[in-house]
């Protein structure tokens, strides 16, 4: 299956192919060597880190039999702390599989290999997208320190 012929409607529907396509949409966008706080596709992945595990339901929605996957038990779901936990790991697994591939090319590539696994522009994209991820989850990282920080001096610690 190929994910770029695919259209979503995320207005009817917040699915993980509905972010499947969107970070596909990002990574394939990632031409700049740069971007700045406010770029567009920095912004939106910001938007998809922090929206990860929301999922909307349909008003009328009929259930079916498939049902979505998740690393909790069902007696931890709803609890903001675990889904970020399960975020968090996606993330940096995902950070992990790009730095392999990046590191394979550029194994093949001093071993004067003909066909490396990714071409220059992939290997770049990758590291990208790897750079943008982990800096994402540091800023939202520091985000709930800071809101953790104001709670615990306000009286409130969670």
């Amino acid at each position: 299956m190929n994910i770029t012929n695919i259209k979503v409607d995320n207005e009817k529907c917040q699915s993980p192919l509905s972010t499947t396509a969107k970070l596909h949409t990002l990574q394939s966008q990632m031409a700049a060597s740069h971007f700045g706080e406010d770029h567009p596709w920095r912004m939106a992945l910001s938007e998809i880190i922090e929206g990860a595990s929301d999922a909307t339901a349909l008003e009328g929605h009929v259930d079916s039999l498939h049902k979505p996957f998740s690393w909790l038990p069902a007696s931890l779901a709803g609890n903001a702390d675990a889904d970020n936990d399960t975020d968090a790991l996606d993330a940096f697994r995902g950070i992990t599989t790009c730095l392999q591939l990046i590191e394979m090319s550029n194994l093949d590539r001093e071993m004067a290999d003909p066909s490396p696994v990714l071409n220059m522009c992939d290997t770049g994209n990758l590291m990208r997208l790897a750079i943008l991820v982990a800096t994402e989850w540091g800023n939202k990282a520091e985000r709930r320190i800071s809101k953790r920080t104001a709670d615990a001096r306000a009286g409130g610690a969670k």
